[in-house]
């Protein structure tokens, strides 16, 4: 359904900003937080699907790869759109898509309030 795609993929795009946000308040306690921001961004693209399909995964590390965060920004938004989810299995991967947004966005929002009493600012 229509609807459901669009819950969908406002899901996939809090759970990236969510991430992004994450990653980026680091910069607080790192002063050069390029390092992070490279690992950060290798980890996801393998693990969101982006390089390798999650179904090529094998069955443990598929079944892993899709609980964490990651599927949820990718991975899931394309096997909703290819149809391999349907009824109440469409409203579960939502539902997770949903829980990791607010899981990310909440830790982002953790770490900025703890980064607002650590920020330093250097140089002049």
């Amino acid at each position: 359904a229509a609807g459901d795609r669009g819950r969908q993929r406002q899901g996939a795009v809090s759970g990236r900003r969510g991430f992004s946000f994450l990653s980026a308040w680091w910069a607080v306690w790192w002063v050069d937080v390029s390092g992070w921001r490279l690992c950060a961004r290798t980890v996801s693209l393998f693990r969101s699907g982006r390089v390798r399909p999650l179904s090529f995964f094998p069955d443990g590390r598929r079944t892993l790869a899709n609980a964490l965060p990651f599927a949820s920004i990718m991975q899931t938004t394309i096997d909703i759109w290819l149809g391999k989810h349907h009824g109440p299995a469409l409203l579960g991967v939502i539902a997770l898509q949903a829980f990791w947004a607010f899981v990310l966005l909440g830790l982002g929002r953790l770490t900025l309030g703890a980064g607002r009493k650590k920020l330093v600012v250097r140089g002049g």
